[in-house]
């Protein structure tokens, strides 16, 4: 390999990463965490690519255990953990009604749903939102928990 050749590979290799980067850098937003998810896992895939390539004892492992990372980013980024149970709670409960409030209240409108008829249907629709998003949450937490700590525990080994 000549001296030349050398820069001339970073300067392609620099090139193709901008082109590669550019829709997500432009796309990027400095609020919601969707935005940095969504750097992370390009990221990680590029990183994944690279390394199930390497040519070190455990390179096949790194790139399975970023692999795992990028499903699980994938699932954060979609934010649809609990999609069928609040289709089932919208069948059951009817569609979203705004409700006018009164003109001497403070409000200007009520939220409710069309099957809620009772206050033992109010306080059964809270209980059921309420089981849905804690079961969302604990879904939300396991793949941060499992992403940020695969991360965590490799990063230093990750390499190619």
């Amino acid at each position: 390999m000549s001296l030349i050749s050398l820069p001339v590979r970073k300067l392609k290799n620099s090139i193709w990463n901008l082109i590669s980067w550019f829709p997500i850098v432009w796309r990027d937003r400095d609020w919601d965490y969707r935005y940095f998810l969504t750097l992370i896992h390009f990221k990680l895939k590029k990183m994944e690519k690279c390394i199930r390539k390497g040519c070190y004892r455990g390179c096949e492992n790194d790139a399975d255990k970023i692999q795992i990372c990028v499903v699980c980013l994938e699932r954060l980024i979609k934010d649809d953990y609990c999609a069928e149970e609040w289709y089932e709670l919208s069948k059951k409960w009817g569609e979203m009604q705004f409700i006018p409030c009164d003109d001497n209240s403070e409000c200007s409108t009520t939220i409710t749903f069309e099957n809620i008829k009772t206050e033992k249907d109010k306080e059964e629709y809270r209980t059921d939102v309420k089981k849905i998003v804690e079961k969302e949450n604990k879904k939300i937490r396991g793949d941060l928990d499992l992403v940020f700590g695969v991360i965590k525990d490799n990063i230093l080994k990750w390499w190619n």
